[in-house]
């Protein structure tokens, strides 16, 4: 047991919770002391001096925010069955004052019983990570922006819960965009109508997006900005979200609603998904451009070898030729008779 952390603590206290697996932390996220169960669950690898974030994968403003409000909060393990609570130790044992925190894990059931946790949002959330995982890997091997755009217009519309998804490409050497549609259950009858009534709307809500430099939530309301593209597209809300990348926008991802609300982490993962989109975008068409430009060098070098070798069998061909009429020249002086 660390006694920078635990000076004087009950053993009574500490006997309640060494049937579970436990580890404690300093106040700076470095674990200083765990128990055999907790080792076990967490398989092989240091632990001792690990920070919390660097062992769980945890994201740092969680543990800060932590330390601040003094109150619990979980974690959950992708592929695992296992929870992860941390807790302020000024929390768990408030007579002593101790500042770092207590790591628990906590099984199914366990953790079906915490107050104030909403079971539903965190799975959301590891599903989500779960296909950003998917789809990097995708980033990596695919090349094709068709495919990839699919996926994450797909994705889009089934982690936000959303009934149709739009992707508008915006090429500003053109003024006509082109869409991809995400209308698995044929909620969009008539695309190419769509695509029609939507393009007058497009100057004005790419404006705003560049101004503002967010999504746009719209309304099918009457004072709402995005009120036009509710009534064309039959939805009650729509998620308006912008693919920028070096203050260009490539592309818009609009995901929509038949009924019902987006709640604040279904428009997070829309604006994530459209990041990603963005970044897909750039490296494919960097990709594409390096190609071309791979391509014209390649021509170029052909062209100045071919160059070369005119430039090389033109000057023997000439000399060929001066052989040819310095013998010709020859031939034509008259001859000089010898002399009686």
């Amino acid at each position: 047991m660390s006694d920078e952390i635990f000076p004087r603590i009950s053993t009574e206290e500490l006997l309640n919770v060494q049937s579970a697996p436990i580890a404690l932390a300093n106040e700076d996220g470095k674990i200083t002391w765990y128990n055999q169960q907790f080792k076990n669950r967490c398989g092989r690898g240091r632990i001792k001096g690990t920070t919390i974030s660097g062992l769980f994968n945890i994201d740092n403003n969680l543990i800060e925010k932590s330390v601040h409000s003094k109150n619990s909060f979980y974690h959950l393990l992708p592929d695992s069955s296992n929870k992860l609570l941390v807790t302020p130790l000024w929390k768990k044992f408030k007579k002593e004052k101790l500042n770092g925190f207590l790591i628990e894990f906590l099984n199914a059931s366990e953790y079906n019983n915490i107050p104030g946790i909403d079971i539903a949002k965190a799975e959301q959330n590891i599903a989500f990570s779960n296909e950003i995982e998917k789809l990097l890997v995708l980033l990596v091997k695919e090349n094709s922006l068709d495919v990839i755009s699919k996926q994450i217009l797909g994705k889009s519309v089934e982690l936000s819960n959303s009934n149709f998804g739009i992707v508008v490409y915006n090429d500003e050497n053109s003024s006509d965009a082109e869409f991809l549609f995400h209308n698995s259950d044929n909620y969009i009858q008539d695309e190419a109508s769509v695509q029609k009534s939507i393009r007058p709307d497009l100057s004005f809500i790419n404006k705003w997006l560049k101004l503002n430099k967010k999504s746009l939530l719209a309304l099918n309301h009457q004072n709402n900005i995005g009120f036009n593209l509710t009534e064309i597209l039959n939805c009650t809300s729509l998620i308006i979200s912008p693919c920028f990348f070096e203050d260009t926008l490539l592309a818009t991802l609009m995901v929509g609603k038949k009924e019902g609300a987006f709640s604040t982490s279904e428009i997070n993962i829309v604006e994530q998904l459209s990041a990603l989109l963005s970044f897909a975008i750039s490296n494919i068409k960097t990709h594409e451009l390096n190609a071309a430009l791979e391509g014209r060098l390649l021509q170029a070098q052909k062209l100045e070898t071919i160059g070369k070798l005119s430039s090389g069998m033109a000057h023997d061909f000439s000399n060929l030729l001066s052989s040819i009429f310095g013998s010709l020249n020859l031939l034509r002086k008259p001859r000089e008779l010898p002399s009686v």
